[in-house]
């Protein structure tokens, strides 16, 4: 039996269905965002704590009806399953060259140096592919591909050798030391920010005149230097709501963030 282990739901979703014939794999799935959010000292129980409880506010912040309770059994479920492995089970790591698959590869690869198991990865960034609509790409995530290529390279794993284990260790080890609470990929290196990064573009884009939320994310985002989702841009807005004159107009619980509009304005106006 093999496990496989991705790093989002859409990466896990692809995947289940490239293996659908394959019943006896399983297929384990961190979900959490690791792009943003301590990871200090997240191998010991405080670390654990202080990344739970941030992360918790992150996603209520930005999901209108989040469930912590669900979020945290979840995770709780996640570690379960990861600790207990069966020895001599064969792991095949699937990542991409995006900064949330490389920073949980190293977070799951340090776990699981410690336990009697097989480990393999495929890194879906390191091949060419096409479609119709973009022609030649190369895929940052597990989900931009056709289930059809997962299955071709299922079978180019290549075992995770002791000095590249070594070197994700390492890594993780220097993420474990640093205070940020948002991340980027640099040419294939994993960098800090400060947490006010997005703060002035944000500031800028609204600028006293009353626009689309989805006019502000996007200004932001073509602004940054890194790739990025729109998660921590659209936290980012919404707490500097609390601290800013930014007036909020329309439904923030719908998922359709195109009727949404900000304004500057003299007072703050609560969320």
């Amino acid at each position: 039996m093999n496990i496989h282990i991705t790093f989002s739901e859409p990466a896990a979703a692809s995947l289940r269905q490239a293996l659908q014939p394959n019943k006896c794999d399983k297929i384990l799935s961190l979900t959490e965002d690791f792009s943003v959010g301590p990871v200090t000292a997240l191998d010991t129980i405080q670390g654990y704590m202080d990344r739970r409880e941030w992360m918790s506010s992150y996603y209520a912040t930005i999901y209108e009806g989040f469930d912590d309770l669900d979020y945290e059994e979840q995770m709780v479920k996640f570690h379960e399953k990861l600790y207990f492995i069966p020895n001599e089970t064969s792991v095949i790591l699937w990542h991409g060259m995006n900064v949330n698959d490389q920073v949980a590869l190293r977070y799951v690869a340090s776990i699981l140096s410690r336990e009697n198991v097989s480990l393999y990865e495929v890194d879906v960034s390191a091949i060419e592919t096409r479609d119709a609509r973009r022609g030649k790409y190369i895929p940052s995530a597990l989900s931009q591909l056709d289930p059809l290529w997962l299955t071709l390279l299922l079978d180019q794993r290549t075992a995770m050798t002791d000095q590249r284990l070594v070197d994700l260790m390492l890594d993780w080890d220097r993420l474990v030391e640093t205070r940020s609470v948002l991340r980027f990929l640099s040419e294939g290196e994993i960098i800090e920010a400060d947490e006010d990064y997005f703060d002035h573009w944000i500031s800028c884009a609204i600028d006293h005149k009353t626009v689309k939320l989805t006019d502000v994310l996007r200004r932001v985002l073509e602004k940054s230097e890194y790739p990025v989702t729109e998660s921590y841009a659209l936290y980012r807005i919404f707490h500097l709501q609390q601290t800013k004159p930014i007036r909020i107009q329309g439904n923030t619980s719908c998922l359709d963030l195109s009727g949404i509009k900000l304004k500057l304005t003299g007072t703050n106006l609560k969320r």
